[in-house]
């Protein structure tokens, strides 16, 4: 049975879709994480991938190799001997996953531990996940929206996209975050994770905008207005995303 203490932090590529790279969504940012079996092949890897970006019930995931998982072991736990031989070989490769209703997540266990290649899906701890009261002072009350732009959004795709939302008479406020404070939350929210928080680099993460609607509006409404707009990756209402 797979251990719970993945938590990645390779910085990687932004992905296709609701893929994100590991740095982005450490386990203590997922709902579940799902184990695959040791030796579960590229195959069985690549499938479930896919699968993931085409299930209704998954909001975003990110994959962590079993290279990434054994050196965030030996960076969590460096006297324990138990890791200091062993071979990433012989552990296995891991998604983390955020759904978008964490009440379904029994039903998402039971789908996907019948899947070829898989070993357990394991539901993310409270105790291991960040604590709301952290992230409320880190990164501020959340807002009715979020949008994100893709990591490598230009300057003036980003300012389209600000220019446009400020024009937008259902948005009553708009807050940029740019990568360097986005890279201050991150550090605030991991401050107590060292390695974690020292892997990633501003350019790692991605400018947002923060919102406020007006009464009345329909957070859904923002779908079509904002997810062809270029440079955006993703726009986020509460726990739901609405385009990516």
């Amino acid at each position: 049975m797979a251990g719970g203490l993945f938590v990645a932090c390779n910085g990687g590529n932004e992905q296709n879709g609701k893929e994100l790279p590991a740095a982005r969504l450490p386990r203590s940012r997922s709902d579940v994480a799902i184990f695959m079996d040791i030796g579960a092949t590229q195959n069985q890897i690549s499938h479930l991938r896919g699968t993931l970006r085409h299930a209704k019930s998954v909001r975003r995931f990110a994959f962590v190799s079993p290279e990434d998982g054994l050196a965030e072991i030996r960076r969590q736990a460096p006297d324990d001997s138990t890791f200091r031989d062993t071979d990433p070989s012989e552990l296995p490769p891991a998604f983390h996953v955020v759904l978008r209703d964490r009440t379904a997540t029994a039903e998402f266990k039971a789908d996907f531990e019948s899947r070829a290649g898989v070993d357990e899906v394991v539901e993310t701890p409270p105790s291991q996940r960040v604590d709301p009261e952290r992230a409320r002072r880190c990164t501020g009350p959340a807002p009715r929206v979020e949008v994100y732009m893709k990591i490598d959004a230009t300057a003036d795709e980003i300012n389209a996209v600000e220019a446009a939302l400020a024009r937008d008479s259902t948005i009553t406020q708009v807050r940029r975050v740019s990568q360097q404070e986005a890279l201050l939350q991150f550090r605030c929210l991991f401050a107590d994770q060292p390695d974690l928080r020292d892997s990633v680099s501003a350019d790692a993460l991605p400018a947002s905008f923060r919102l406020e609607l007006a009464p009345g509006v329909d957070a859904a409404a923002l779908e079509n207005r904002y997810s062809t707009i270029a440079g955006v990756d993703e726009v986020i209402s509460n726990a739901t995303t609405l385009a990516h």
